[in-house]
């Protein structure tokens, strides 16, 4: 009978001890994949972050040029205005096409900046080093098309870099 007892209370035990420790490896695998599966959308999101700057970086590149030539069209109107009071004339109420440019100059200028800030964040080493070099143009607007190529390769090799 005191055989019997001790089978059954060991049996038990083995019995706890087992169950225990099968909860306590499915709680530790379903941590794990629960980990995984937040590590993989915040990559995902991330990653989906970087096409979308890389897709604006390569549109406000494009739009450069517009940006040299508002430039040198708001330069022509101001020296046309600084002659026009140098030589006693009625200086002429502002027109509106200098404001358009004016303000378009602002929007891509602010475009611009944000989409440099925004690669230096989400991209790594190789990405910042090529910014350093694009800011250091001497005309926001006109950066060597160099740099700009080292920049679209930097994002491009650094799409799926991330920093773990």
């Amino acid at each position: 009978m005191k055989s019997e007892i001790k089978i059954v209370i060991i049996s038990s035990l083995l019995a706890f001890v087992g169950a225990g420790a099968g909860s306590f490896l499915s709680f530790e695998l379903s941590e794990n994949a629960w980990e995984r599966d937040i590590e993989y959308k915040e990559k995902r999101l991330i990653l989906d972050q970087r096409i979308k700057l890389i897709e604006r970086a390569a549109k406000i590149f494009a739009l450069l040029n517009e940006a040299e030539k508002n430039s040198a069209l708001i330069g022509l109107e101001k020296q046309r205005l600084l002659l026009s009071i140098k030589e006693g004339k009625e200086i002429p109420a502002e027109k509106a096409d200098v404001n358009k440019l004016s303000n378009r100059s602002i929007e891509l200028r602010a475009e611009y900046t944000a989409v440099l800030s925004l690669l230096n964040m989400y991209f790594g080493p190789e990405t910042k080093l090529a910014l350093q070099n694009i800011s250091k143009s001497e005309k926001w607007y006109k950066p060597s098309r160099g740099d700009v190529q080292a920049v679209m390769n930097a994002v491009s090799k650094e799409l799926h870099w991330f920093d773990s």
